[in-house]
């Protein structure tokens, strides 16, 4: 994230606490030394441009939602991030 030419200044991940499974997504935030925040997400309004969900297994509140003004992307299949 330290391009100056990319649009993104930050990335941080929300994820759901297993006691037994590390989720993919999780393993790769930490491999990363992303943020990891834990479900629900205690963010603010417009903190971040961007949410990006992938099989995550919870219903999302229309606050949590509204929280991300410019776009909310919902990708079933979490095999679809690698495209990403």
């Amino acid at each position: 994230m330290n391009d100056s030419r990319s649009p993104i200044s930050r990335l941080e991940v929300c994820c759901t606490d297993f006691k037994k499974l590390v989720q993919p997504v999780k393993k790769f935030a930490q491999e990363s030394n992303l943020r990891i925040h834990s479900f629900p997400p205690e963010i603010q309004c417009g903190e971040f441009d961007l949410g990006v969900v992938a099989s995550f297994g919870h219903l999302l509140s229309s606050n949590l939602i509204n929280k991300f003004p410019r776009y909310n992307i919902n990708i079933l299949d979490p095999d679809y991030l690698m495209m990403f």
